[in-house]
């Protein structure tokens, strides 16, 4: 999920818009609140961003960026890195111009693992009040993977007030659990993801105090829920708080699906019957949701109304096919265009953007798409819209060796 950008005025190929975020974005509006024109993006990388509009930040000497914030004046990137025997978390801020941020961490990189853990991944990136920032993952703890939920300060530094002890709070749902993402609403982390990924995969959600790090037991009485209903795979990729509840994605029975999901911790599932993997989701000003996602080696966007159901009014019968693409996070920008990343033909990194009927939008890049040809392979795994409007998107390229990558287009 990431937030969506209300339009004030448009005019001169600029855009001034209220920048209103979700659990993805920044929680910094300034630029709007000064009336400061915003980039509309037509599709080219930024040459003053690194290299032509390309930053490879990470001085491990394996990463990958998993997902990614933009704060005033910077960028905070999420993921792992391979340098050491075992993964570790990884947490990495660039200035404006794509510079290691001197002021966050040690020299702009956090590289971390929990104290009873031996490998730590990071996966989702949430605001948080006073620029601190709520990391999800999994990590290797005693036996097996547990969820990870760690809070860092605006400075790059773990809190480890959270939990008391590192910073960390390892939460074991079953055997092989992984957090995707996660959402706040007041002083509960809501992180969704997968338990026993290994066997049966069970869709699964740790609710955690962000005070003290203890499970919100005002959540299904133990502060965890895990859904074992059928004989197929279910898991939750990533989740919105639409003002009441948490309304999350994922498959039930290997089908897309979306969850009702009450703060009290009761759930209910909502399967489309269509094979599918919709990792990413967002509200929409309508209050319709939609989820992008893969099935086979063919991208997809699903539109859902309020009652989650699918939008017969988008696409053909609320789904848009996208042949050889396969998208793993989006925005909606401020005139309702989707931006979805992921990858093309299995290795080629790509921006795609639409229109809010779900029609590529033939203004963007060469008819839509943004293939980055630049690297032999790579993905791309998140996207947010920075406070000028211009598109961010991070993940890594491949050329035998995983490196992080952040692109931002002007």
């Amino acid at each position: 999920m990431r937030g969506v950008a209300w339009l004030l005025l448009v005019g001169c190929g600029r855009i001034a818009f209220d920048a209103r975020t979700g659990d993805g974005g920044s929680g910094d509006a300034s630029a709007a609140d000064a009336g400061v024109d915003v980039i509309d993006p037509v599709g080219m990388l930024d040459p003053g961003f690194g290299a032509g509009g390309i930053v490879q930040p990470s001085s491990g000497a394996e990463s990958i960026g998993r997902a990614v914030l933009a704060q005033s004046g910077r960028l905070v990137v999420a993921g792992i890195d391979f340098t050491m025997p075992s993964a570790r978390l990884a947490v990495i801020a660039v200035d404006d111009a794509g510079v290691l941020d001197p002021q966050f961490a040690t020299n702009g990189e956090l590289f971390a693992l929990p104290s009873t853990g031996t490998s730590g991944f990071g996966y989702g990136l949430t605001s948080l009040p006073g620029g601190e920032m709520l990391v999800v993952g999994d990590g290797f703890v005693s036996t097996d993977d547990d969820f990870l939920v760690a809070k860092i300060d605006a400075a790059g530094a773990l809190v480890t007030a959270f939990g008391g002890v590192d910073g960390f709070i390892s939460v074991d749902m079953f055997a092989n659990d992984t957090a995707q993402r996660a959402v706040v609403v007041n002083n509960t982390a809501y992180a969704c993801g997968n338990a026993d990924y290994s066997a049966d995969m069970r869709f699964a959600i740790a609710a955690v105090r962000l005070d003290t790090g203890a499970p919100d037991l005002t959540f299904g009485g133990t502060g965890q829920y895990k859904l074992n209903d059928t004989a197929g795979s279910d898991e939750c990729l990533d989740l919105v708080f639409d003002g009441t509840d948490l309304i999350a994605t994922g498959r039930y029975d290997d089908d897309v699906a979306l969850y009702h999901v009450s703060l009290a911790g009761t759930v209910t599932p909502f399967t489309t019957g269509r094979l599918g993997s919709p990792r990413s989701i967002s509200r929409l000003a309508s209050g319709s949701y939609l989820a992008v996602g893969a099935t086979g080696g063919t991208g997809f966007l699903m539109r859902f109304d309020a009652n989650l159901a699918l939008d017969q009014t988008f696409g053909t019968q609320g789904v848009v096919m996208v042949p050889n693409d396969s998208y793993n996070d989006h925005v909606v920008d401020a005139l309702g265009r989707i931006i979805a990343v992921g990858r093309r033909n299995g290795f080629i990194p790509v921006v795609t953007r639409f229109l809010p009927d779900g029609t590529l939008d033939t203004s963007f890049a060469a008819s839509g798409r943004f293939e980055l040809t630049a690297v032999p392979a790579g993905d791309l795994g998140a996207v947010v819209i920075d406070e000028v409007g211009r598109i961010v998107a991070v993940g890594h390229s491949d050329d035998g060796t995983n490196r992080m990558m952040i692109l931002r287009f002007q």
